[in-house]
């Protein structure tokens, strides 16, 4: 093979030049496209991802085996007691051909459980016996443990009321609502708010008696936590024994005088915290 003259040499040269510096510009611009692509890719991989941004989620496998709960599975089929009512249900043609059927060839048992439609408001009157006393005077008015001294609320309405607030976690508005609705009962938001007052009031005194006994604890854990009523910053107070005694207290205030003014000043003994400041 003849070498090419130096003039075609140095164009050839050139040309190799030029297709070098192509080639590395087209390298460097997939380079920048590759890192791109892998930061958007880091999203995706991230363990925090919520699923719903996964796009690139495990296949699942299915394992091979026999389909169904395993051998000794207990199952969560509910166990019922006693029956409270037996139903018995028959039949005497048969819906095809309308022949009479006869006696039946065995029987099915099939229970069930629900609750019973909603009651309606029971109305009782008390009629309370009065006395004088002839010795010192004073009227002695009867009682009967169903009739509370205050108001006319039945234990079991005010008992109705409280878990339907607190253990529901409903509004006083809605409260109404499921009274109206359930139990055809109209009371207004004002008389549901008496009616957790008077609970509250008569839950007076087991609230001190906890609170003495916490007193009197050989320890307690205390915390507290802040937010916010209305705009206005509160906290609540967990006080709990040695003997599992727990007292929440809800006041404006983080500072140490609720302390000193609910386990009192002769308290002394050990008080667990999280140490937050």
């Amino acid at each position: 093979m003849e070498p090419l003259p130096l003039a075609d040499n140095s164009d050839y040269i050139h040309q190799l030049e030029n297709t070098i510096e192509l080639l590395t510009g087209e390298i460097a611009k997939l380079n920048e496209e590759n890192e791109a692509l892998k930061k958007r890719l880091i999203i995706y991989e991230n363990p925090h991802t919520p699923p719903s941004l996964q796009r690139f989620k495990t296949k699942v496998v299915n394992p091979s085996g026999k389909r169904g709960a395993p051998i000794g599975h207990r199952g969560a089929t509910k166990e019922f007691g006693k029956p409270d009512e037996i139903i018995h249900v028959t039949v005497d043609n048969c819906p095809g051909c309308k022949h009479s059927l006869g006696l039946p060839i065995r029987i099915e048992k099939k229970t069930i459980f629900d609750i019973p439609p909603p009651q309606k408001v029971k109305v009782t009157e008390y009629d309370l016996d009065v006395y004088k006393c002839g010795n010192c005077g004073i009227e002695v008015r009867s009682k009967h443990i169903d009739c509370p001294q205050t108001g006319d609320m039945g234990i079991f309405l005010l008992n109705y009321i409280t878990m339907l607030k607190y253990n529901l976690r409903g509004v006083i508005r809605r409260v109404q609502e499921v009274l109206k609705t359930n139990n055809n009962l109209d009371l207004s938001t004002k008389g549901i708010n008496d009616a957790l007052l008077r609970v509250g009031d008569t839950c007076r005194s087991e609230y001190l008696a906890i609170r003495e006994r916490i007193r009197r604890s050989k320890w307690v854990h205390i915390d507290e936590t802040g937010f916010h009523v209305n705009g206005k910053k509160y906290w609540l107070w967990a006080f709990r024994s040695a003997e599992n005694d727990v007292l929440i207290i809800i006041v404006d205030s983080s500072g140490r005088d609720v302390v000193k003014e609910t386990m009192g000043e002769d308290f002394h003994g050990p008080a667990i915290v999280d140490g937050w400041r």
